[in-house]
C-alpha cells in the first residue's frame, strides 16, 4: 500500500489488541521543493511473520554539510484528531550531531539508515537515495496508548537553515473482545 506525499491513505499496523492507522505521510506544506525531499513512501506486510516494512525514497537537491540538525514536534490529540484537543508531547527536541550519529550500530534508528542505497553518509550529496523494506516490528504498536491521534513533525536544518519538513498522522484504536 503506498502512502504518497501529499495523500493521505490508510495503512493498518495490528499487535494484539491494537491497531495503528498511518494516515498520513507528507512534506510539510511550502517545503515539497525542500533541499531534502521525501517521497514515494510504501508500507508493506510480510505474510509469514506479519511485521511490517517501510520502504521510501529522499531526493537531495544539493549537497548538504557535516552540520546537519533534525528536530522533532510531537502533539497527542484525542481519538478523534481534533486539532484543538492536541498538546505537545515532545516539544523542539533537536540533535545537533545528525552526522556524528548517523552510522552508529545497534540504535533505535539503525535499521531505518543501514537500508538506504546509496549509502547515507555526510556531507550528503546531490541523489536520489532508497530506502527499502525497513522492518517495523509490529509490537512496538503497544507502546502507543490506545484510542489516541498523533501528529509529528520533524524538519532537518543545515548551517542553522532549514532544508526539509517532514510530517506524519497516526491512529492507534484498542480493539474490545467479547
Amino acid at each position: 500500500m503506498v502512502v504518497a506525499i501529499a495523500t493521505a491513505t490508510v495503512v493498518a499496523m495490528a499487535s494484539q489488541n491494537r491497531k495503528l492507522f498511518l494516515n498520513k505521510v507528507t512534506n510539510c506544506k511550502g517545503y515539497e521543493n525542500s533541499t531534502l525531499n521525501w517521497y514515494d513512501v510504501t508500507i508493506e506486510r510480510d505474510p509469514t511473520t506479519k511485521d511490517f516494512t517501510f520502504s521510501l525514497k529522499l531526493r537531495v537537491i544539493k549537497e548538504v554539510s557535516t552540520k546537519l540538525e533534525i528536530e522533532f514536534n510531537v502533539w497527542k490529540c484525542d481519538a478523534a484528531g481534533s486539532l484543538d484537543s492536541c498538546e505537545y508531547f515532545i516539544k523542539g527536541m533537536k540533535n545537533k550531531n545528525i552526522c556524528q550519529i548517523i552510522s552508529q550500530k545497534h540504535t533505535f534508528w539503525s535499521p531505518f539508515v543501514e537500508h538506504f542505497q546509496p549509502p547515507l553518509r555526510c556531507p550528503i550529496k546531490p541523489g536520489v537515495y532508497e530506502s527499502k523494506k525497513v522492518p517495523f516490528q509490529s509490537s512496538l504498536v503497544q507502546l502507543f496508548p490506545g484510542n489516541s491521534f498523533w501528529k509529528s513533525q520533524m524538519k532537518g536544518f543545515d548551517n542553522g537553515l532549514i532544508i526539509s519538513c517532514a510530517e506524519t498522522d497516526l491512529k492507534v484504536n484498542t480493539e474490545r473482545h467479547g
